[in-house]
Formats: C-alpha cells, sequence, structure tokens
C-alpha cells in the first residue's frame, strides 16, 4: 500500500479547498488521486477503507513508518494507521465532497493504442530532455507525438535545444498518421511510474491518454490542443540532412569530463557559454568568467574547423543517449541509435 500510494501520490494537488483534490478517494474497489492534469486509479476489489484522506498528511505518517505490516481501518470518517506501537489518524470526508469523474473510454473512441516497450519509454525520457514547460506557445508545450502505422516520431523543443527520436511500434490502432500533443505533466509522471511499475498499454483519445499498468494500476491524462506536427518537420530538415550524418564523428571518451569542468564557471545557467575551437584535429573547450578561467584540450580526428559558442551544460546532459556528433553553423548535433539532439550556437 505505501509504495502504491507514494506512487499515486504524484497526481495528488498542493491544495485545494473546493473539490479536495489533495485528497486520496478511497471507494469500495478503488483508489483515486486527481490534480485536474493526470490522475491514478487503482483498482482493488478487496479494499475495506472507505473515504477521502489528505494525501500529503497520510503519505508523510506511512513512510515515516518502517516497520511491516502497517494496519488501515476507518471508523466514523477517521483513518486509524497502526503499525507495532505506533498509531496515527487522519480525518476524512466524505466521498461526495470529492468532485470527480472517471474518463470512460468508448472503443469507437480510441484513435490510437499500442503497447509501449521499452524501447519506446526510453525514447520518451531522452526526448523529454528538451520538453518545453511553457504553455505561452502551444506548439512546443510538451512532446509531439507523429504515429504512422508502424513507428512513432517523438519531437520537443525548449527553443534552445531540439531533441527527436525514432522508434518502431506494432500499432493496434489507427492506419493513418496520428498527431498528439503530450503535455509534459504526465510524461514527466509516466516516465517516472514505469520504473516501478510495467505499462502494457497506452491508450490515446481526442481527450485523454491512458496507461495501463500491472496490478490493476492506470494512470491518465488531459491531452492539450495546439499540435504542430510540420513546425518539427521543419526544423529538422532544416538542421539535419542524410548527407550531413556522414560527417559525424564518434564523442571522444574524456569530453564528459572536459564538459563538466567548463560547468564549473558557467554553471546551470543555459544563458552563459563558452568556446569550443575545432581545428581538425583536436577540440579547444575553453570558459572565462570574471573568478579566472578553465581551459582544456581534446584530440580527435574529423571535417569540423571553426569557433562555436554555446552551453556546456546543454551539451552535457545530452551525452548519456549519444555517441557521435557533429558541428554545423547553427548548432552541435547528436545523435544515439534511433536518437537526435540540437544544441543552438550562441551568436
Amino acid at each position: 500500500m505505501k509504495q502504491l500510494l507514494n506512487t499515486m501520490g504524484k497526481a495528488l494537488a498542493q491544495k485545494d479547498l473546493t473539490r479536495n483534490y489533495d485528497h486520496f478517494c478511497f471507494t469500495e474497489d478503488s483508489i483515486i488521486s486527481f490534480n485536474d492534469f493526470i490522475g491514478f486509479k487503482a483498482s482493488l476489489p478487496e479494499l475495506t477503507i472507505q473515504g477521502c484522506f489528505n494525501g500529503a498528511l497520510l503519505l508523510n505518517i506511512l513512510n515515516s513508518i518502517n516497520k511491516e505490516p502497517i494496519n488501515f481501518e476507518v471508523i466514523k470518517g477517521i483513518l486509524k494507521i497502526k503499525s507495532g506501537k505506533t498509531k496515527a489518524q487522519v480525518k476524512g470526508i466524505s466521498e461526495k465532497d470529492y468532485v470527480f469523474e472517471y474518463p470512460t473510454v468508448k472503443p469507437d473512441d480510441i484513435v490510437l493504442k499500442f503497447n509501449p516497450e521499452e524501447d519506446f519509454i526510453k525514447s520518451l525520457e531522452e526526448v523529454s530532455l528538451s520538453m518545453s514547460t511553457d504553455y505561452s506557445v502551444p506548439a512546443r508545450y510538451g512532446i509531439t507525438m507523429i504515429a504512422e502505422e508502424s513507428s512513432i516520431d517523438l519531437y520537443a523543443s525548449d527553443d534552445t535545444t531540439i531533441t527527436s527520436a525514432f522508434v518502431e511500434v506494432e500499432n493496434k490502432r489507427n492506419e493513418e498518421q496520428v498527431t498528439i500533443l503530450i503535455p509534459p505533466h504526465f510524461v514527466k509522471t509516466f516516465i517516472d511510474t514505469c520504473k516501478t511499475y510495467v505499462c502494457k498499454e497506452l491508450i490515446f483519445t481526442s481527450n485523454y491518454v491512458i496507461a495501463k499498468f500491472n496490478n490493476d494500476l492506470e494512470f491518465f491524462g488531459k491531452l492539450v490542443s495546439g499540435v504542430d506536427s510540420e513546425m518539427y518537420l521543419n526544423m529538422f530538415d532544416e538542421l539535419f540532412n542524410d548527407e550531413l550524418e556522414e560527417k559525424f564523428i564518434k564523442i571522444p571518451e574524456d569530453l564528459k569530463e572536459v564538459l563538466n569542468r567548463a560547468t564549473i564557471l558557467t554553471g546551470a545557467d543555459i544563458q552563459i557559454g563558452c568556446n569550443f575551437i575545432f581545428d581538425g584535429k583536436k577540440l579547444q573547450i575553453t570558459s572565462v568568467d570574471a573568478r579566472g578561467s578553465i581551459e582544456d584540450e581534446i584530440k580527435f580526428k574529423g571535417d569540423i574547423e571553426g569557433t562555436f559558442k554555446t552551453s556546456p551544460f546543454l551539451l552535457n546532459r545530452g551525452l548519456s543517449s549519444v555517441d557521435k556528433f557533429y558541428v554545423t553553423e547553427k548548432a552541435f548535433i547528436f545523435s544515439g541509435t534511433g536518437f537526435y539532439y540540437f544544441v543552438a550556437l550562441m551568436g
């Protein structure tokens, strides 16, 4: 129960005085958490707890208890918790005061359905590196997914970086192209939940995305409008082509160490860059500020020459998923298996 509630707690509202979305809702056969954007539902046919209880308080109590088992009992609307010599109680409210209706999905509502295997989940996490949480530009919000009959393309951009991934997926529903904008609040929690539970199916309607996990756990989110697949396709075509890929160079083994050192001065501020000087045989990286300077040199062979400036922090954060790179007049471009990461150059 503790692990389940900690997972479901990611969909609790911080505070909600009218609809009580900061509470877990226990019904006769399920537990629900919802924050108006994402939600969980766990089906538990033998559930003996009923009522709604403050989520943060309940989780704090449960996470402070290290002994098992933990016993629960509801008496006159109060949840009583007991483990060994520890006793606690949480006052509840009626289920009628929890204003929520779980989304129902009819077969005709489904526009896309597939089993998200490990490659898809890995690609989603890689692409989330560039995921924007700024809804003032709806087309760049979250992750754009373009689903074909047997493959899925994923795109994201935060205006400074772009990520894209291409995954083969056995599509169980659509025969034509389907484009969906997956909001960031769903993406983050879905990836995190996949580390504990196994996702058996992803279902998309025009309004919702629903992930079905093992142990009868479901996670759902509201979809948003504003998707613009053409924007990403045009951006990708502008920055990349097949001829360019032939010029890609293997990433030097010590690049990550050098970038880590460069960020000692620049930190995580993506507006602060350092100079990358290529001469075809070596790469010199220099970072300078009022406190001092750091200079490193790496040997490598490749068709790259010139001085380029960008954020070492942004370069460094994508290295775990790539093995080759190239630099154009517009961006550093990194590539891995079915994955691309673009970092814009500074003027």
